[in-house]
C-alpha cells in the first residue's frame, strides 16, 4: 500500500490521508500483509492533530 499524495496539507488533506490509510490497512489484513506501517502513520497523524488542537486551546 502506498500513501495517496495530497496537495492539501491542511485538516482536510490529513483526514483524507487517515481514511485512505484505514482502507489500505483493511486491505493489508485481508491479504495477510503487515499493516504496522499504516498503523504508525495513522497514529502519528492523529497525535499531531490532537497536539495542534491542544496548543490552540492554550493560546
Amino acid at each position: 500500500p502506498h500513501k495517496v499524495p495530497t496537495h492539501n496539507s491542511g485538516p482536510v488533506g490529513k483526514h483524507s490521508q487517515v481514511l485512505t490509510d484505514l482502507a489500505n490497512m483493511n486491505l493489508c489484513v485481508l491479504n495477510g500483509d503487515d499493516p504496522s506501517d499504516l498503523d504508525q502513520s495513522i497514529r502519528t497523524t492523529l497525535k499531531g492533530e490532537l497536539f495542534l488542537k491542544s496548543a490552540r486551546i492554550h493560546i
